[in-house]
């Protein structure tokens, strides 16, 4: 026994048939799809159309088409994330400082300074207190006054 439902579908979206696989078959690329596709857009009308019969059947119909379409070209640029296979373990470096490591780049640091000695004389070996600025100026040439204006430009 027919419902309501079943004459208007049968009435209303049936008889565009043709039509649909026309436009089914211009804008779907895969040709062994397309009765999949539109049985598929009959189940979702149906199911619409149980809630709510639309006003404009034929472009309903239209524009759901479209509307599958589209949702089944997003679902297949889906990429997996899955492993394909067993997961060997990468071989990435590990930034990690070795004893060895740090031991060398001190001593790398260390005979650098050795090497500036010469040209700018003894650094001194801890932080300067506000006394020992003097006297490192002197030791450099530097007149107190002119201390600060050099380390403003060196600043800038």
């Amino acid at each position: 026994m027919q419902t309501e439902l079943d004459r208007w579908f049968v009435h209303e979206i049936l008889v565009h048939e043709d039509a649909l696989m026309r436009f089914l078959h211009r804008h779907w690329p895969h040709r062994d799809e397309l009765h999949d596709l539109r049985q598929e857009l009959y189940a979702r009308l149906y199911e619409a159309a149980a809630k709510a019969v639309p006003a404009q059947p034929k472009a309903f119909l239209f524009a759901s088409a479209r509307h599958l379409m589209t949702d089944r070209l997003r679902r297949g640029k889906v990429v997996s994330i899955e492993p394909m296979g067993d997961f060997e373990p990468s071989h990435v470096l590990i930034d990690e400082v070795s004893p060895e490591r740090w031991c060398g780049g001190r001593q790398a640091l260390r005979r650098l300074s050795e090497a500036f000695e010469p040209i700018a004389g003894p650094l001194p070996r801890s932080g300067v207190a506000a006394a020992g600025r003097g006297v490192v100026a002197k030791g450099r040439g530097i007149a107190p006054g002119n201390q600060r204006e050099d380390r403003g430009k060196a600043h800038r």
